[in-house]
């Protein structure tokens, strides 16, 4: 799609676009791939086609008609422009102020703007430069998209848009009378100045203005779209220009430069109320599909941390013949996919309590083959499984055949995560429901029958480990287990380990946010263990949206009592997000990272409703380390590579946390 980077800036920064109706349009009309028939359908007279640059007159030409000069008795200056494309010439932009050297120092200034004819586009810039030289500032109101992490916002994930305000500079004159007509466009400098009450804005005509917010002069970006450059309003005023007052026929300048200085005259103003005040709706459900799937396009385009390539627009699938939502659904799953994003999920409201369960069994992939790494509840036992046990079919297909089309289905920051989130999905289905499995147990090959009855903790949740989250070890090793450890445990846990002087910290699993209170213990100063980066979206008051990046230091501050230790962190494919975070602070405190590379999957996540059945979920930050690298896509590196195998998980044996111990006897 050609004209995506257009919708891109239209969606995020247009402030009209909060409307659903009118962002509707817009999207329906991206469908001509036209540049001009989105423009159309946007309706907005500050949102155009760029024209190729007017010609500007040079210091060699002489300094044309089309405007005069006077000084009144009470030294105040007039400025009479009745040719608007004066306004481009340098020339007299150059000599104005010695022609008239009272705009220095005056006070009061009359301006008189009788156009002989409307300006054209390419006279607007520099007539607002020009105008902005003795008017105050100016208040506009932009969009602005941000990231948090979604714990602040559970109800519509960390994606918000909302207003805000800021003040457009301009120089300032104690007072200033403007005379207009009806070929003088309401610009925005000449509505600040009636706004603080030091414009007489006058009329010789009968050309009367309703109150409008489509004001010239606000900001804009330029976009390039095959070949053409797009100017984009990017902001409105919170006010707009009011009826001027009637000039009566023969009014002297002198007259005005008396009422300029005696009345402080105040012209009307009327505010402008904000659309979609006081927070500009979330993806709005009245939009067609289509729209909706685009629109969550442009979102994550604009949000997602990581994505640095022009985005690939996803269209909707008009193959799938069903309901909206699950139409949008499937689209939305190839957009995921194309994320390159293990945070990346889409859920369907009406089947998320379809009753579908993994499995009561935990699946790894180790050296190739599906093996069976730990038993929940009394099913699996019953069915006669074992730890170790490598499965080599699934329903009489080889488990590589069942995964193949699984994997296309799933969005993954790493190859070896991506095998992660395989074996995690690759047994599920309805509740009850029978699996034969086909086994291989050292050589011995059987089939068995197990029920889907999936058994979780107390916690609701299903743990890689069984057993207590801290005890000590051979060797006065305290282990602590992350996976089961939480904030609320971290007290009764110290008690356990810590008075020993060497730690084996187990992080492949769940992190449980533990690390902010367990790194401090091993702080001997204040460490930055990495920076969180999330991307912001400013508009700019200039004339260009600029996009931000908000960065976060990762602080660990010594706790009271904190003493050095030798720490091993065992890590696999399975610490991810929270986890990663985790093993990221341990190891900027100089623990030792023991196992298989992490994830690579990690920072908070984004969510937004895309339709009133349909949310997505993405990485919403990235997190680098403290030399600037990205661990997205990449995880932590290890210090000391051990892999698991079958046979090991079949003799009951872990050998990251055997060569952890070996590692620590040494010391």
């Amino acid at each position: 799609m050609n004209v995506f980077p257009l919708l891109e800036r239209l969606v995020r920064w247009h402030p009209d676009l909060v409307d659903a109706s009118k962002l509707d349009k817009v999207l329906s009309a991206s469908e001509s791939d036209k540049a001009a028939s989105v423009l159309d359908a946007l309706a907005d007279v500050q949102s155009f086609a760029e024209p190729p640059p007017a010609r500007i007159v040079g210091e060699k030409d002489i300094v044309p008609s089309g405007w005069s000069s006077e000084t009144l008795a009470d030294a105040t200056p007039v400025i009479r422009v009745t040719d608007p494309s004066r306004f481009r010439d340098r020339l007299f932009i150059a000599t104005l102020p010695e022609l008239v050297r009272e705009i220095q120092t005056a006070r009061h200034v009359i301006l008189d703007l009788r156009f002989e004819r409307a300006p054209g586009i390419d006279d607007i810039d520099p007539m607002l430069d020009f105008i902005r030289r003795f008017t105050p500032g100016a208040d506009i109101a932009f969009r602005a998209h941000i990231g948090f992490a979604s714990e602040d916002r559970p109800d519509t994930g960390d994606y918000r848009s909302e207003w805000r305000q800021r003040r457009m500079p301009g120089a300032g004159k104690g007072a200033i009378a403007v005379i207009v007509n009806a070929n003088t466009p309401p610009l925005l400098p000449l509505v600040a100045a009636a706004r603080d009450g030091h414009l007489l804005l006058l009329t010789e005509d009968f050309a009367r203005r309703a109150p409008s917010p489509d004001i010239l002069g606000l900001p804009y970006t330029v976009i390039r779209v095959a070949g053409g450059s797009y100017r984009i309003r990017t902001a409105t005023s919170p006010m707009a220009l009011a009826q001027p007052t009637l000039l009566p026929s023969g009014t002297s300048n002198a007259d005005i430069s008396k009422r300029l200085r005696a009345a402080a005259e105040r012209t009307g103003v009327v505010p402008v109320r904000l659309p979609g005040a006081p927070g500009i709706p979330q993806l709005p459900d009245t939009a067609s599909p289509a729209a909706q799937l685009l629109r969550a396009q442009i979102v994550i385009a604009g949000m997602h941390p990581h994505l640095c390539k022009p985005w690939r627009v996803v269209p909707l699938d008009a193959s799938v013949r069903d309901t909206d939502g699950m139409r949008l659904t499937t689209s939305i799953r190839r957009v995921a996919v194309a994320l390159e994003d293990g945070h990346a999920q889409v859920l369907y409201r009406p089947l998320a309590g379809a009753g579908i369960v993994p499995a009561p069994v935990r699946l790894r992939v180790l050296d190739g083959r599906l093996t069976i790494v730990q038993r929940y509840g009394i099913p699996p036992i019953e069915a006669g499984i074992e730890l170790g046990d490598v499965i080599e079919t699934i329903n009489g297909i080889a488990w590589s055949k069942v995964a193949k089309p699984l994997a296309a289905e799933l969005s993954f920051s790493t190859p070896w995560a991506h095998m992660l989130y395989v074996c995690n999905r690759i047994l599920a289905g309805p509740s009850g429901g029978l699996i034969r499995l086909g086994i291989n147990r050292g050589g011995k090959r059987f089939a068995i029958e197990l029920a889907r009855v999936m058994t979780v903790a107390s916690d609701g949740r299903v743990h890689e480990r069984l057993g207590a989250p801290a005890r000590m070890l051979a060797g006065n090793v305290g282990y602590l287990d992350l996976d089961n450890l939480t904030p609320a445990g971290v007290a009764k846990a110290l008690e356990v380990v810590g008075a020993a002087g060497k730690w084996i910290i187990d992080a492949r699993g769940q992190g449980n946010m533990v690390a902010w209170d367990l790194a401090p213990q091993l702080a001997m100063k204040r460490t930055v263990a990495g920076v969180c980066v999330t991307r912001v979206d400013i508009a700019d008051v200039g004339a260009l949206p600029e996009q931000q990046h908000r960065r976060r230091e990762l602080v660990i501050e010594p706790a009271k009592g904190a003493r050095r230790r030798k720490v091993v962190v065992l890590v696999d494919e399975r610490t991810q997000s929270q986890a990663e975070v985790s093993a990221l602070f341990f190891k900027a405190l100089g623990a030792m990272l023991v196992g298989t590379r992490t994830a690579g999957t990690i920072g908070d996540v984004t969510d937004i409703q895309v339709h009133p059945e349909v949310r997505l979920s993405f990485s919403g930050q990235d997190v680098l380390t403290n030399h600037g690298a990205s661990l997205h896509g990449r995880g932590l590196d290890i210090d000391v590579q051990v892999r698991e195998t079958p046979a090991a998980v079949r003799s009951g044996r872990d050998l990251p946390l055997e060569a952890a111990l070996r590692i620590l006897s040494k010391g």
